[in-house]
């Protein structure tokens, strides 16, 4: 315990530490394995990563919304553009928000063009009072695909992922509050 820490295979305790002083740009492969005999044929174990940056595909702030038009702020070019009715800026969680009346507003975006079929869709949401059935946070419908977050009966988060335009959302287990900012 009173010597500093080396750099070899550790063979006294089950934790392990992986240091890259200068990484590049790439992809990399963490393989986990054993030295001698498992019960069971399998070990549980848990990866923490730090220093890991994803930078978002794209991301759109309100505080600078000219002619209808909202800046894609990752810089990929995937502006959007808010309805003519319906939409206007409200003061946010943090800087401006998007109010949307729940009839007619809206921000139509291009597509998206994603390889990768992970994602993870974020927002901030405040609703204003209880929500009609199926009323739409981030959603896309591509040919006959469907796919986002919804408000579902008595406020419930739900979500779809290419599902046929027509089938139900999965709810989850959390009900939005009236009033309340909320980070879904």
């Amino acid at each position: 315990p009173n010597d500093n820490a080396t750099r070899g295979d550790n063979t006294r305790d089950n934790v392990e530490q992986i240091i890259l002083n200068n990484p590049v740009t790439g992809n990399y492969t963490l393989r986990a394995n054993h030295k001698g005999t498992l019960t069971g044929d399998s070990q549980t174990f848990s990866i923490i990563m730090d220093g890991h940056q994803i930078a978002p595909h794209a991301q759109w702030d309100f505080d600078q919304i000219q002619n209808l038009n909202v800046t894609d702020k990752a810089g990929s070019d995937f502006d959007g553009t808010l309805a003519v009715s319906g939409a206007s800026s409200v003061q946010g969680r943090r800087g401006q928000g998007l109010y949307l009346d729940g009839i007619q507003g809206s921000m139509a975006i291009p597509p998206l063009n994603l390889v990768n079929p992970q994602i993870t869709l974020t927002a901030w949401v405040k609703l204003n009072r209880s929500q009609d059935p199926n009323v739409a946070i981030l959603h896309n419908q591509s040919n006959s695909l469907s796919a986002g977050l919804s408000i579902q009966n008595g406020n419930t988060l739900a979500y779809q992922w290419n599902a046929a335009a027509n089938d139900p959302a999965i709810l989850s287990s959390l009900t939005l509050p009236s009033e309340q900012w909320c980070f879904v």
